[in-house]
């Protein structure tokens, strides 16, 4: 398993979720963090290599929910690149969800998608079976080489419904051109 500790610290975005009472709020460098890696994973194969996911800490307070941390975690890829979980996968996602995180609580997971950032069947029944609460979020980003990176929050409405809101990832998560091949010499 591969983990981060920490990743708290800079300027703090606010993402007022329409449809959803109060804000998600977060420090920039985190979301910066978890942009990069999801094109590390993008750049390991020309298809967009496998999905990344993991989960994100912080806290819940009054009208909001503050992201300050995230832990990353392997994935055995049960059907092909998407982030679906195995059965270790699930144990190693339990495993972390009960270590000690020096009083933060997971408020939600993240992960990747190359192709739509909508919520699959098995996105769902992760959502519902590891973080229940009305108050967690799930952020999916969706990467490709010539469009921004786009970030999505799922979350519940509070008939117990999912709704999304999404956006485009300013800064460093600018669009890459796609690169034609070289001619031959």
């Amino acid at each position: 398993m591969s983990c981060e500790a920490s990743h708290a610290g800079g300027p703090c975005g606010k993402w007022d979720v329409g449809g959803r009472p109060g804000t998600i709020e977060f420090p920039l460098s985190v979301l910066d963090d978890l942009v990069e890696m999801a094109m590390a994973g993008f750049r390991q194969a020309p298809w967009g290599g496998p999905e990344l996911g993991g989960v994100l800490f912080g806290a819940r307070e009054q009208g909001r929910v503050r992201i300050v941390s995230y832990r990353p975690m392997e994935c055995e890829h049960a059907h092909g690149p998407s982030f679906e979980l195995s059965g270790r996968d699930e144990e190693c996602l339990r495993r972390i969800l009960a270590e000690e995180t020096g009083g933060l609580r997971p408020v939600g997971w993240y992960h990747s998608k190359y192709r739509d950032s909508f919520f699959s069947v098995s996105d769902t029944a992760l959502f519902d079976r590891h973080f229940p609460e009305p108050w967690q979020v799930a952020l999916v980003l969706r990467r490709n080489k010539s469009q921004p990176c786009r970030a999505e929050v799922f979350f519940r409405r509070e008939n117990g419904t999912l709704d999304s809101s999404r956006r485009e990832i300013p800064g460093g998560a600018e669009a890459e051109p796609d690169l034609a091949p070289q001619p031959a010499h």
